[in-house]
């Protein structure tokens, strides 16, 4: 018996002094490294400056760390599915590429909308969505608004949120700019219940 106890308590010391594997270390947060997206779309990090392509902003998937997607003003959107180390363009289906806004379904990961940054003046473009994680975009429902009597479109979309309970529900902020004497004006908050139908 006291043979057994010698035995077992050499074990545990042994076990003490051996050095167990370093533990694993934690996923870094995730980063908005927008020199590092520049890089990977061929651009100077000069070019973060009001055009040339800057990269506005990069949302997360929300079930997946590794899926990132990046979107810019002149080139639409870039997908990583390695955590930012690599960046390929996923655009297709938009025929307007000045992009200010990006949102993800938080209960469907496939779900995303991008708002543009119309022009004065040109087509409505507003706000596009893809139904498979970013492969192929189309546009949503027409924004128009009615400022001092005149109906506008063409609003500029700066953000997009999505209601986490009622993924159906999405909101954009706008600004028009179309307005007759060049002035920026005429927009203010729409709201979809459809997931941006109407």
């Amino acid at each position: 018996m006291i043979k057994k106890l010698l035995t077992l308590t050499l074990i545990f010391i042994l076990a003490a002094l051996v050095p167990g594997r370093p533990a694993q270390a934690e996923p870094a947060p995730f980063v908005l490294a927008l020199p590092m997206v520049m890089k990977q779309l061929g651009l100077s990090v000069a070019h973060l400056g009001p055009d040339l392509s800057r990269t506005m902003g990069v949302i997360q998937d929300p079930f997946n760390a590794n899926m990132l997607y990046a979107y810019t003003f002149g080139s639409g959107v870039f997908k990583s599915i390695d955590y930012g180390q690599t960046w390929f363009a996923s655009s297709t289906g938009m025929n307007y590429l000045l992009l200010h806004s990006m949102a993800a379904d938080p209960l469907n990961a496939r779900v995303l909308y991008a708002g543009t940054y119309a022009e004065a003046g040109g087509t409505y473009y507003g706000v596009y969505k893809s139904i498979d994680y970013g492969a192929t975009w189309a546009p949503t429902g027409v924004l128009s608004n009615t400022w001092n009597g005149a109906v506008y479109t063409n609003p500029v979309v700066y953000a997009i949120e999505i209601d986490p309970t009622n993924p159906q529900r999405i909101y954009a902020g706008t600004r028009m700019r179309n307005l007759p004497d060049g002035a920026l004006g005429g927009g203010g908050v729409f709201r979809s219940e459809n997931g941006g139908a109407a």
